[in-house]
């Protein structure tokens, strides 16, 4: 992911949101794969 977000130019507010969002709903997802486990 961090490699994903150096490639993004920093002067762009939009992408930068678009990022943040994508890291937020890939996280989401990760959480709620292990809550199906019962982890």
């Amino acid at each position: 992911m961090a490699k994903v977000a150096s490639l993004l130019p920093s002067k762009s507010p939009i992408r930068s949101l678009v990022a943040r969002m994508r890291l937020l709903y890939w996280q989401d997802q990760l959480l709620r794969s292990y809550s199906k486990r019962g982890l």
